[in-house]
């Protein structure tokens, strides 16, 4: 059990820097997982494949007419989604066989997945006549779209700083576009490479100097506490309402928390990360 309990350790991104939701529920399913299946020869994009496909089954269910179990197969499929949505990092990390292309995947399949959804709930309200319902699940799609960008965005800054590089999106901009030289890119890998690093270089454009940390000890002794703070509106924490909502049948708790915690939380870390890094800028 200590190997396992290592194994899964070295599986993380970084421990400290994970949202509470997934070090302690989410990834230790995914882990079992991927342990079981570990001699098998799955990728870590057939995982994300896997994740995809429940994911829209989970969309599926929400379409169609509520009969007092589909929306609970729904929600399972969800929480389904989100498992599978961890075994392909971890896989990637212990096996040692992740790639550039497979991060693109991994969130493209995020986006999708959420997208539909989310999507799916709204169009089956509007069509029963719910109509505020279906604008409210709509607007909580979007929150969770806004809230789970500018959580990757600030776990990235402070992963790089904590590996003692910095700036993530410049460096992340510099991999991408080696990696595009490569010949061996299939025309899909050299698509997806590309519209990624347009994204990345309109977010690198936008990125004021102000923002650019340089002593990367000193950004994660002052952003460990911020981030956790961040993952009360982290991708997995949005997730876990929602499957919690749907389980007790009381979607008014992911209305609640999309508005209160998804808005006025994101406005309030904003400011407090903002004060941070012009801080740590000026100290630098």
């Amino acid at each position: 059990m200590k190997n396992w309990f290592k194994e899964y350790l070295l599986s993380l991104k970084r421990p400290e820097a994970e949202e509470f939701i997934d070090i302690y529920f989410f990834r230790p399913i995914a882990f079992l997982i991927v342990k079981v299946l570990y001699r098998f020869p799955i990728t870590p994009n057939q995982y994300s494949l896997m994740a995809f496909i429940s994911g829209i089954l989970s969309a599926y269910y929400f379409l169609l007419p509520d009969d007092g179990s589909t929306r609970i197969i729904g929600a399972w499929f969800f929480f389904l989604f989100a498992v599978l949505d961890c075994c392909d990092g971890m896989q990637a990390r212990m096996k040692k066989n992740g790639s550039p292309m497979g991060r693109i995947i991994d969130g493209l399949v995020d986006w999708s997945v959420n997208a539909a959804v989310y999507l799916a709930l709204f169009a089956s309200e509007y069509q029963n006549g719910l109509k505020s319902y279906a604008w409210l699940f709509l607007f909580s799609g979007v929150m969770k779209a806004m809230n789970s960008g500018l959580y990757d965005n600030i776990l990235m800054e402070y992963l790089n700083h904590a590996e003692g590089k910095g700036n993530f999106l410049e460096n992340e901009y510099s991999t991408f576009k080696k990696d595009l030289a490569d010949n061996n890119n299939s025309p899909f890998q050299k698509f997806g490479k590309k519209a990624y690093l347009f994204l990345l270089g309109m977010q690198i454009k936008s990125q004021k100097k102000s923002d650019k940390i340089l002593n990367s000890q000193k950004y994660c002794e002052k952003n460990l506490v911020l981030l956790k703070m961040w993952g009360l509106i982290g991708p997995s924490m949005h997730i876990i309402v929602f499957f919690v909502s749907f389980l007790m049948g009381k979607v008014e708790i992911l209305f609640l928390y999309s508005t209160v915690m998804g808005f006025g939380w994101m406005l309030i870390m904003q400011t407090i990360q903002k004060s941070i890094n012009q801080k740590l800028a000026y100290e630098a």
